[in-house]
């Protein structure tokens, strides 16, 4: 008996059948069609009843991977089965190998790395539900064995490792059994549970809610230990030299060449109780990060407000001996500022301060002054003389007696005074804007001498405040430096807890991620329109265009993926091989960040005591 077309063969994508198969989009579905005669097709009647497993290479899907895809992918063959079962903690099963080559079939030769990584990396995944696979494999071997004289019912025995699961099948007299994998291995590891516990960091995602989100859908999960071995193993020695790559590459394309860096910390958790300060720079211009310092509250004696200064010292150290840094631009951190003026070694480094920090700290003061009495009269004027403020430090071109004169102008201006004959600079002074209409103005002026006034002038006049007008006469601003603290919440946001080594990945990731996607283009329509985003201000209360960059790519992913599986290849020992703290980690300095010995459980429970004990 032939069978009457390839349906009957069970298997869509038989090698011994249809070794020229092509697929035909029908709709949104894939149809296989042969390119043979009924006749070439008289195989596979026999091995659709034989208990060998048959050997299938997989037809590439219509669907495609989020990044672009290698194209060793187009010419990859299927995996070949490995007759020992991987455990999702790297120790592999024992097996008789010999008995279950026999029922596997001649032995193919083991395909080329770069083939095996590039199809696990780059190829298309779906969900399966087990009971259809089970199916396919009884309508492939049926339920009873087909050995002669047996007809003993067939077994179909599952078990899962990690995301990726084992079937096997057998007779009670084990005749003829066989086995299906679901997943590649790579190195005794079944490449889904690799993949899983990369994707899980890479993604800026954590293993918790990962694992809740499989358990509500009822997939197969890797375990906690896996996940954390993976990420300590083989994900966060890839991404640290990944980044290692990118930043020295960066650093070398300066050469000689003048760099104005920016730089801001961030710690790890709100409030006065941060574990880790994350200070990063970047460069002012071309707006690339360019490193950063982690810094453990151990490393700062256990105060926290010290980490900040401490991580600073050391990215200016390490920065310095690579580019010829001329400026830095900081937010108004008292320690900071006070040690660049105060070392020697920053001589020949100028600082200055973020005018939008600067801006935001003038409008505290002033609102704090305007709550009560006459001064209420000075509300209305805070975005205006917030305005001025960034207008003052743009136009004064560098020099910081303009940029007084045109600052203080505003005691004038608010009290339609637009201009006088000695300006703080001794010269005389006018606004910069054309004549106001009187309809269009909706603030009403403040009385030259009113208690207002008075308040404002005081305010504006005091000495700190007229010593730091200096740090912004080069109208610097890391508002990029926010963007980059906002990505930073999505590898490591501030509610959940890290190790040393794993906050420092999630940072270089962020990293990456930045750089990779900094020089992306607004996005438009597909008549060329830019496109642009409506947002709303809740301080200034008001509506705002917004334009739209580009989606990122992710580029980078595949590169990251490729050299983790490449690290499991080449590490050896088990997935559970100790790994030594290192060099910089902080627990060398003291195992917790309380710097106290840890006392006895137990003996706290005594300590305990409650004034409900002995109420009745």
């Amino acid at each position: 008996m032939q069978p009457r077309n390839y349906r009957d063969c069970q298997l869509l994508s038989c090698c011994r059948c249809f070794p020229n198969l092509e697929v035909q989009e029908v709709g949104t579905q894939t149809d296989p069609i042969p390119l043979q005669t009924q006749t070439e097709a008289e195989p596979c009647l026999q091995a659709s009843y034989s208990s060998t497993p048959i050997k299938k290479q997989p037809i590439d899907s219509q669907f495609k991977p989020a990044w672009p895809v290698s194209p060793l992918v187009a010419q990859r063959s299927h995996t070949q089965i490995d007759p020992n079962v991987p455990g999702e903690s790297d120790q592999p099963t024992e097996t008789n190998q010999s008995a279950e080559t026999g029922s596997m079939g001649p032995e193919k030769p083991p395909r080329p790395l770069a083939d095996l990584i590039s199809s696990c990396v780059d190829g298309t995944k779906g969900v399966v539900w087990v009971d259809r696979i089970i199916d396919l494999l009884k309508s492939i071997h049926g339920d009873s064995c087909p050995e002669r004289d047996c007809h003993r019912q067939l077994v179909y025995r599952t078990r899962f490792i990690g995301t990726g699961f084992v079937i096997s099948w057998s007779c009670s007299l084990n005749h003829k059994n066989g086995k299906w994998q679901s997943q590649p291995i790579v190195k005794k590891m079944f490449a889904g549970n690799l993949l899983i516990a990369a994707g899980i960091v890479l993604s800026g995602n954590g293993y918790l809610k990962t694992e809740h989100f499989f358990n509500t859908i009822g997939l197969a999960c890797i375990s906690k230990d896996t996940f954390y071995r993976v990420q300590r193993l083989y994900v966060s020695p890839v991404v640290e030299d990944y980044w290692k790559e990118m930043q020295d590459g960066i650093l070398s394309s300066y050469g000689s060449s003048p760099v104005v860096l920016a730089g801001d910390g961030r710690s790890d958790s709100p409030g006065h109780s941060a574990q880790y300060c994350s200070y990063v720079f970047t460069d002012e211009q071309e707006k690339k990060v360019l490193h950063v310092e982690v810094v453990d509250v151990r490393e700062a004696g256990g105060k926290s407000l010290n980490m900040e200064k401490i991580g600073f010292e050391r990215g200016m150290e390490y920065l310095t001996e690579r580019i010829k840094v001329v400026e830095v631009v900081t937010d108004a951190h008292p320690q900071i500022t006070a040690g660049m003026k105060n070392s020697p070694k920053y001589t020949d480094v100028e600082q200055q301060h973020d005018v939008w920090h600067g801006a935001k700290n003038l409008v505290k003061k002033i609102r704090s002054i305007s709550q009560t009495g006459d001064n209420r009269a000075l509300q209305c004027w805070i975005p205006s003389i917030k305005t001025h403020f960034w207008f003052s430090s743009k136009m004064c071109e560098g020099d910081e007696q303009v940029l007084k004169a045109a600052f203080l102008g505003v005691l004038n201006h608010v009290v339609d005074e637009h201009t006088w004959v000695f300006g703080t600079d001794g010269r005389p002074g006018q606004c910069s804007h054309e004549a106001l209409d009187a309809e269009e103005r909706d603030k009403r002026w403040l009385e030259k001498g009113s208690v207002a006034h008075k308040a404002l002038a005081a305010e504006l006049t005091k000495r700190r405040f007229l010593q730091r007008l200096p740090y912004y006469r080069n109208f610097r601003h890391t508002g990029m430096l926010e963007n980059f603290n906002n990505l930073i919440l999505m590898y490591a946001p501030k509610r959940h807890s890290y190790s040393y080594r794993g906050f420092k990945l999630r940072n270089h990731l962020a990293m990456i991620d930045h750089n990779s996607h900094v020089t992306r283009e607004q996005s438009t329509t597909a008549a060329g329109k830019p496109q642009y985003a409506c947002r709303y201000s809740k301080n200034s209360g008001r509506f705002s265009a917004v334009p739209l960059k580009e989606k990122k790519k992710y580029s980078y992913m595949p590169e990251l993926m490729t050299r983790i599986f490449k690290k499991r290849m080449a590490t050896e020992g088990s997935l559970e091989q100790h790994v030594s703290l290192s060099e910089d980690d902080p627990k060398r300095i003291h195992p917790r960040i309380c710097m106290l010995p840890k006392p006895n459980t137990d003996d706290l429970v005594k300590m305990q005591k409650s004034r409900f004990e002995g109420r009745t």
